[in-house]
């Protein structure tokens, strides 16, 4: 008797703790959404992170697109749209993300050709782990599916609700929505990727020691690959299919410091890989500005790898300006440096420049290998 009281009991406890939880992170939902909606508002910092992912494919008309004319070209477009909302940013950490940077919501939108995807990823304020996943998309004939899934302390799912028509969804649809659990993994993504803009850390990559040419002529090779690149960025804005991924980060320091805008844009195009083609970064740009400064980068990256080979500053705050710019041989070794003001002696400043760059790689090569 006392054996099956108690099982009763720890049965009855472990039904509470569920129904608690889903209560918890309800109202954190809630509490999420209302900070959201007063982001930037009545004198409120602004505080979240946007990352535009543009892509797509040209098709020619002899691919036998059906309904395509034989003089017309079709693209195929796809853009991604990812916000993370967060409350507090701190610049060093200590490999402890929520420790530092406290990512309350992340809201993904994708579409393509008139599909589209919609998810929602919220995490708890007290320890950063997730509390809640949802995902919504529609099929080729518009029929809509929701996915809701809840999550206990160690990760696992509690419980998952799935709509299809906003009907409950029945037995046809049921096992392949239930498959769909992938909240976890799309939140640690979320994590590398906002700490890895935010609080980026990280050595640059170590110097070759391979030949190198002469430095009349890598310096000749680097200004007609700048020339190259800046083409093909302009050209990049006029495209029907631009291929770029654009992160705007709208932070406020502690205090009465003045609110900072910082955007960053990678410029890519595609590069045969086999029988397939993968996306080369050839060309980032990177502003900060605020009431007081303006900081403006360019880092122009060897066509064909990510090495560094040029990267350009041009910093503006209380009235003064400064200017840089770094040459660099297939070594990674620094060969010109022209700059307003020196660095402080023993000091080698090129090295900030390839760790900078060595880091806004590493994150774009996250977030289009999830994107793409």
């Amino acid at each position: 008797m006392m054996f099956v009281l108690l099982l009763g009991t720890t049965m009855m406890q472990a039904q509470t703790t569920k129904a608690e939880r889903l209560k918890y992170i309800r109202k954190v939902y809630a509490e999420a959404k209302q900070k959201m909606a007063e982001n930037g508002k009545d004198g409120r910092p602004r505080l979240d992170l946007t990352i535009e992912v543009n892509d797509g494919e040209k098709l020619q008309a002899d691919d036998g697109m059906p309904g395509m004319d034989s003089d017309e070209d079709f693209y195929m477009i796809e853009e991604t749209k990812t916000t993370y909302y967060y409350d507090k940013v701190r610049r060093f950490r200590d490999g402890s993300f929520f420790d530092d940077n406290e990512c309350y919501l992340v809201i993904e939108n994708w579409s393509a050709q008139g599909h589209t995807r919609y998810k929602e990823v919220l995490f708890d304020p007290e320890n950063g782990s997730l509390l809640f996943y949802y995902s919504h998309y529609e099929t080729d004939a518009g029929m809509p599916f929701d996915s809701r899934f809840y999550y206990d302390e160690q990760g696992n799912v509690i419980e998952q609700l799935h709509k299809v028509m906003n009907q409950d969804a029945a037995d046809e649809y049921l096992e392949d929505m239930k498959s769909d659990q992938n909240g976890k993994p799309l939140a640690e993504h979320y994590h590398r990727v906002f700490n890895g803009i935010v609080a980026p850390q990280g050595q640059a990559p170590r110097d070759g020691k391979g030949s190198t040419t002469p430095k009349a002529n890598r310096m000749n090779f680097i200004r007609t690959a700048y020339a190259q690149a800046r083409q093909k960025v302009e050209e990049d804005a006029k495209t029907p299919m631009p291929r770029n991924v654009k992160v705007t980060w709208h932070n406020q320091e502690d205090g009465d410091t003045p609110p900072v805008t910082t955007e960053i844009k990678y410029y890519l195009e595609h590069q045969p890989q086999g029988e397939t083609f993968a996306n080369h970064c050839y060309f980032i740009t990177k502003r900060t500005r605020s009431m007081s400064i303006d900081f403006y980068n360019e880092y122009l990256l060897s066509p064909k790898s990510h090495d560094l080979i040029f990267s350009y500053g041009q910093y503006k705050e209380e009235g003064s300006k400064n200017e840089f710019r770094y040459y660099f041989d297939e070594n990674g070794q620094c060969i010109e440096r022209k700059a307003t003001i020196q660095p402080e002696e023993g000091y080698d400043d090129s090295l900030d420049e390839k760790k900078t760059a060595f880091q806004y790689i590493a994150v774009l090569k996250e977030i289009i290998n999830s994107a793409m």
